[in-house]
């Protein structure tokens, strides 16, 4: 799902930074289907971030989790001696 959202944006965004478009028309040409387009574009974005924020959450417990328990290794391997 994230796979499609970062190629729908990337396709927003070559659109947004093109000076125009292949076919019939170009930007400007509808102002209104180029703001729906914009607002689209944006709620695709934070769409993604939504679906990655809880990813990146449990990627930084679980980092912290593995800090814990090298500190824990390292504390054990040093108790042993005098």
């Amino acid at each position: 799902m994230v796979a499609s959202l970062e190629e729908s944006c990337a396709k927003c965004e070559s659109i947004n930074a093109s000076s125009g478009r292949t076919g019939s028309g170009s930007i400007g040409e509808d102002p209104a289907l180029d703001q729906f387009m914009e607002a689209y574009c944006e709620m695709l974005i934070k769409y993604e971030q939504e679906l990655t924020k809880p990813f990146k959450e449990a990627m930084l417990f679980f980092s912290r989790i593995e800090c814990q328990l090298k500190a824990l290794a390292v504390s054990s391997d040093f108790g042993d001696y005098p």
